[in-house]
This record gives structure tokens, sequence and C-alpha cells, in this order.
């Protein structure tokens, strides 16, 4: 049977499937992406990203480029992007 790896975020907190998190972005040094936790590899977390236009997009990113964020924040934030 298959372990699933545990990642901590970059502050120390236990990431879990569905979580939300901020991350920076692999195209842009100096941005940052909202994503969800969908999955883990041994070193790595797999993550989907979420545009503000309703695309999505699959990411691989270390645990320490990553920050669990509250789902309120990311639904609002989405909201206010619609606009």
């Amino acid at each position: 049977m298959k372990t699933i790896p545990e990642h901590k975020d970059r502050i120390g907190r236990l990431l879990s499937i569905d979580d939300c998190v901020a991350s920076t972005s692999a195209y842009n040094a100096n941005g940052l992406i909202i994503a969800k936790v969908i999955g883990f590899t041994p070193k790595m977390v797999k993550l989907s990203v979420m545009r503000p236009n309703g695309q999505t997009s699959v990411s691989n990113r270390y645990p320490s480029d990553i920050v669990i964020i509250d789902a309120q924040a990311v639904l609002f934030y989405l909201l206010a992007q619609k606009n």
C-alpha cells in the first residue's frame, strides 16, 4: 500500500488535499498564483491553478513555495476578478 507523503507549507502548516494555497508563479517571478491542492508526489505538491477567467491548469510546486490561505478570501478574489 502506498503511503501519502506529508508536506508542510512555508510556515509549517500541514498541507492536505483541497486546501486553497498561494504560490509563486512559474512564468513571472514577481507573480502569485491561487490554487487548490489536488495531490502529492514524494517531493512536490500537485496544484490545480485557478484563473479568474474560469480556466484551470495543473502545476507542481515544492511545499516551501506554498502558503495555505483562507478559502473565503479565494472566493472573494475570484468573484472580484469576474467584473
